[in-house]
């Protein structure tokens, strides 16, 4: 059950980050491109934070509180409607 909620968990966010990508310039785009790889990097590297941001036990709002700490500051000097708030 958990695999299945982790696939809609991923096409949610893809259909997110497609909706919001699609009205950016090419300098928007390279930026978050950036940014997406350093937070893949940073998930690789760091996993006691992903298995806190995906730890069941946990609401949502805390899970978006922890995440958007960490990440406050990316992309937003990229025009990117909405992008300093994790979803």
């Amino acid at each position: 059950m958990q695999h299945i909620a982790s696939r809609e968990s991923l096409v949610a966010t893809n259909d997110f980050l497609l909706s919001t990508a699609e009205g950016l310039d090419e300098e928007a785009l390279t930026a978050i491109g950036f940014d997406l790889e350093k937070v893949s990097d940073l998930f690789l590297t760091e996993v006691p934070l992903r298995r806190t941001l995906s730890e069941t036990t946990l609401s949502s709002e805390t899970k978006s509180s922890i995440a958007n700490r960490l990440l406050s500051g990316t992309t937003q000097n990229a025009g990117v409607p909405g992008s300093t708030s994790v979803r």
